[in-house]
């Protein structure tokens, strides 16, 4: 894989990510499990409900030391359990936290890393049950954002012991498991989906091919399978163009376990995703859901029925501004909730009216237009932001540079021109853009530039206008600089 198209969907990641620590108590999951009850989550508190919503309960475990909630995961209304992490150490601690009484009461259980594992955690992790017995954890590996590394336990008694897989863990990412040996891995905003049919002790990796109806969005990022039972499941896939324009939305469908998949449903043309951005949705009584925001605050609901054709789409001014679409959960065709980045929301109509049910006060800066920006100083006044900088080390950042409220995206790996810049302004969910910095013959961002044949000069360095175009259009701009590369043929 290049490094171009691993930067590509990794920056999305990482500027959603570094929104989602500024806001580090904001509701990160969540999950329906009736069509009363279910569980919300933030980094530090669990919160749980039997109203939908309409009022909440705090269930958080308590450790005799702050603990970050990393994993929440519920089989059913009463049983659940949540990873618990402690980043304050140089080696993370972890502990699982089990209840069987709906978060009433919970059992604590400091988990054990196996010795032979000495690689340096981060503190990050996934758990996922198959039944009251069998589960996982995958517990991330400190590394460059280019990688995901980590390690693999499992447990047969409910969580009271664990140990290390025996085979190779091909990725550190979100898993499921449908049986005690059948699950699958999704690569966070890439292209790579696994499947283990033998308790995760080895992985097979999985590809499908985008049907030629949603030509030419072919760049595949992958979300975790849905199954029914052991044999009928639908898969989401997002598929992207290279350029600023529409992707698609397939929901592949299996009747063998995942062996084999069709495209069952398609969303095509849709606006506001790039390469590494999955267009969130799920699967009620085989229609497909999906939810978009565009134009800062309207949250559009789609429902595809099962012989293909749209059922329903809604729009309202709901989502909260400069907020993007995380996760869905539906207990019916009309009942459900949708997550957003801003806050969490239900509706009863099927996506016509939205209330927030957010079960903690965010606070939310006041202008999320407003972005990374160079408030004071514009690459205007200096020509180009490039001439101010001889090597990464001497630059310094203005004292006006402020945290972004707003997702962002990595504008020159999807070659965007100024009208399209426009449309992305008026109809994504994005307020910032990512540049890179211009650099001169001989520095490693310029060698990097060439290699890549990005002729970011153009654009920056020769053409300052075009960065204070799109500041004008209202977007916050972030400058990047490519530090060294390893060398490659």
């Amino acid at each position: 894989m290049h490094l171009g198209k691993i930067s590509v969907y990794l920056l999305t990641i990482l500027m959603v990510s570094s929104v989602a620590a500024a806001q580090s108590d904001n509701i990160h999951s969540m999950k329906l499990l009736t069509s009363q009850v279910g569980w919300a989550a933030s980094q530090s508190r669990l919160f749980w409900t039997t109203s939908t919503g309409d009022s909440w309960s705090e269930i958080t475990p308590k450790a005799s030391t702050p603990m970050t909630i990393a994993s929440v995961f519920f089989l059913d209304a009463s049983t659940g359990w949540a990873l618990l992490s402690d980043e304050n150490e140089d080696k993370p601690r972890f502990t699982l936290a089990s209840t069987t009484s709906a978060g009433s009461t919970w059992t604590l259980t400091a988990i054990t890393i196996p010795e032979a594992q000495t690689i340096q955690l981060s503190g990050g992790g996934c758990i996922d049950f198959s039944d009251s017995l069998h589960g996982w954890i995958v517990l991330t590996q400190v590394s460059s954002s280019a990688f995901s590394l980590g390690i693999l336990l499992k447990t047969e008694d409910g969580g009271s012991t664990w140990q290390a897989t025996s085979g190779n863990l091909p990725i550190a990412d979100p898993l499921r498991f449908f049986t005690s040996k059948d699950g699958w891995m999704a690569r966070l905003g890439g292209d790579e989906l696994y499947v283990t049919h033998d308790g995760a002790n080895s992985w097979q990796e999985v590809s499908l091919k985008a049907p030629p109806q949603v030509y030419p969005a072919v760049h595949a990022t992958y979300d975790l399978p849905m199954f029914e039972d052991s044999k009928h499941g639908f898969l989401p896939v997002t598929y992207a163009q290279t350029a600023c324009k529409g992707s698609a939305l397939v929901l592949f469908a299996t009747d063998n376990g995942g062996k084999t998949w069709v495209p069952y449903r398609i969303l095509p043309n849709l606006t506001g995703s790039s390469i590494g951005q999955t267009i969130p949705s799920t699967v009620v009584q085989s229609n497909l859901m999906s939810a978009q925001v565009s134009g800062a605050t309207v949250l559009t609901f789609t429902t595809v029925a099962a012989d293909g054709k749209v059922l329903s789409s809604t729009s309202a001014d709901a989502a909260p501004a400069g907020s993007a679409v995380f996760d869905l959960s539906f207990a019916s065709d009309t009942l459900g909730w949708v997550l957003t980045s801003g806050g969490l929301l239900s509706t009863t109509d099927g996506g016509i009216t939205w209330v927030d049910i957010t079960p903690l006060a965010m606070q939310r800066p006041a202008d999320p237009q407003s972005g990374l920006n160079w408030n004071g100083f514009t690459l205007n006044d200096a020509g180009s932001l490039s001439s101010l900088i001889s090597d990464h080390e001497s630059f310094e950042a203005p004292e006006s540079l402020q945290n972004s409220a707003g997702l962002g995206f990595d504008q020159q790996f999807v070659a965007c021109a100024k009208p399209q810049m426009k449309t992305w302004w008026e109809y994504s969910p994005y307020f910032d853009v990512g540049f890179y910095l211009n650099a001169k013959q001989g520095n490693p961002t310029f060698q990097y530039q060439k290699k890549m044949n990005h002729k970011y000069d153009e654009n920056l360095g020769g053409n300052p206008p075009w960065t204070s175009n799109v500041e004008n259009q209202g977007w916050g701009l972030i400058p990047l600089w490519v530090g060294l590369q390893a060398p490659s043929p």
